[in-house]
């Protein structure tokens, strides 16, 4: 670690920033950013960023964009962020390229633009920038299958975990080659040991069908309270459901109505259902029809066929006092 003693006005690193050192300038603007040999002061390292990147050095470019995107030390100023970002992205500043993809996609401060967007995004992922990789596979995803898949598969490759989730997919699907399930795991696991919640929820559903790995509840357990403390909902639901039947985890009926509802709160309608059910059967809460008649008409709506019927079976015990007081509560 650099010493403030050595990095300090009298250093050579000062010397050659004040003699117009692009790279030196940079660095200063680094150790004021950090606190790192100087007292931090974020005014003092923009200022040598500033002096780096208009002698034309991209890294500095590219970090002075960012300060203006995000309102870091300055203002806020979406026009200074695209005008900085284009000159290091000119230069082949990956991740200056992939800031004006997504600002040209997201319509950031501009039009949007998606020939600019894909143009950007193209020049990135041809330097091995794993998010432009990923952008382009979702963007080529409905009209250029063949490239989609290509560009997932080299995100996937470089390490990105929504990559290798959505990589493992394709593989599952036996869209890319012969249908490996074992493979399309591989993956996954690649990508929830990043605590990628999908690919943890993906993960604990083949664990429990015994896709791909051998079944084993427990590890499906494992897998989807990882995805559900993240609040992935049908991780939370598949959880609950796990507690209430005692499988790869002790049967706590308390746990899965915390958990059925933190899912059916989140609109999934097989856990409004068993929401539902464990309010009319008085399962871990009081018998409360009038809860369980809000939750069988969500999950009614949701297209769940058993509450449909669950929902007629609560009208016959309720009376109309209480069915116009749980249409209130929907």
């Amino acid at each position: 670690m650099t010493s403030k003693k050595s990095a300090g006005k009298s250093s050579p690193l000062m010397t050659a920033a004040e003699k117009g050192d692009a790279k030196a300038q940079y660095t200063l603007g680094l150790m004021y950013a950090s606190g790192q040999g100087f007292k931090q002061d974020i005014k003092q390292a923009l200022l040598w960023y500033r002096k780096a990147a208009e002698q034309g050095l991209a890294e500095a470019q590219y970090i002075l964009a960012s300060k203006y995107a995000n309102g870091q030390g300055v203002r806020q100023d979406a026009g200074l962020a695209l005008s900085w970002y284009l000159r290091a992205a000119e230069q082949g500043d990956a991740k200056a390229q992939y800031a004006l993809g997504l600002i040209y996609e997201e319509g950031q401060g501009v039009e949007r633009d998606h020939f600019q967007s894909e143009y950007w995004y193209v020049k990135a992922a041809e330097q091995g920038h794993a998010r432009a990789q990923y952008r382009l596979a979702r963007m080529y995803e409905v009209d250029q299958k063949v490239m989609s898949r290509n560009w997932y598969r080299k995100a996937a490759e470089a390490g990105l975990a929504e990559a290798q989730w959505n990589w493992g997919r394709i593989i599952a699907a036996g869209k890319e080659q012969k249908n490996n399930l074992e493979l399309a795991a591989s993956w996954h696991r690649k990508a929830a040991d990043q605590g990628f919640a999908p690919a943890q929820a993906t993960l604990g559903l083949m664990y429990a069908e015994g896709q791909g790995v051998d079944r084993n509840f427990e590890e499906a357990a494992t897998w989807w309270k990882k995805a559900a403390t993240q609040g992935d909902a049908e991780a939370q639901y598949n959880l609950g459901l796990l507690f209430l039947r005692g499988e790869g985890v002790s049967a706590d009926i308390q746990q899965a109505f915390i958990w059925f509802k933190k899912a059916a709160e989140q609109g999934v309608a097989r856990a409004q259902n068993s929401l539902g059910l464990m309010y009319a059967q008085g399962q871990s809460v009081d018998c409360d029809l009038v809860a369980a008649y809000k939750w069988f008409s969500l999950a009614a709506e949701g297209q769940c066929e058993a509450a449909i019927a669950n929902l007629n079976h609560a009208k016959n015990q309720m009376t109309a006092e209480q069915i116009a007081e749980a249409k209130l509560r929907e």
